[in-house]
């Protein structure tokens, strides 16, 4: 039976990043892995100096050398890390974010005289309670053309728009 790279499951188009290149990636790793190995090597010289000095004072050093460990995880882990990904997303999608629920897009729909589809996105705007009276005016406005004398409901309309709350 010969073997094939294919064989294992593995994917071979994958290619797995050098060590380094993971390190450079996550650098809080670097930190855990720092503060776990800090902790290791005092239980276990912690554990030595126990036994040969016959001295149970040297366990409540293990203790606190992990106590140290967790804490520094769950700093990393819960506070800082989500903070800082959180504000990364801020800084890098804030000019992307859009202000406003303008209607520029709908505009431009019956600027390129597709009304009925620029009617249609106003009707649905429209179900929104609080855009409502808004889109109903510009929809309506849209539907008579901009020639026409405004009928009574369209100033019914405007006047519950510009009445003040």
């Amino acid at each position: 039976m010969s073997s094939s790279p294919l064989d294992d499951g593995a994917d071979p188009l994958r290619i797995e990043p050098p060590a380094a290149q993971r390190w450079s990636e996550e650098p809080f790793d670097l930190v855990r892995l720092a503060v776990g190995s800090v902790a290791l090597l005092g239980t276990i010289l912690a554990v030595v100096l126990a036994v040969l000095t016959h001295d149970a004072r040297m366990l409540q050093l293990v203790g606190a050398l992990w106590a140290v460990y967790g804490l520094t995880v769950g700093f990393l882990s819960g506070v800082l890390e989500p903070v800082l990904d959180g504000l990364f997303q801020l800084l890098t999608s804030g000019s992307r974010a859009r202000m406003g629920n303008g209607y520029s897009s709908i505009e431009t729909l019956a600027a390129h005289g597709q009304h009925e589809a620029a009617a249609e996105a106003y009707a649905e705007r429209a179900r929104n309670p609080a855009e409502r009276v808004e889109a109903t005016l510009r929809r309506s406005r849209l539907l008579i053309g901009p020639a026409r004398p405004l009928r009574p409901e369209l100033l019914r309309l405007r006047a519950v728009r510009d009445r003040p709350r």
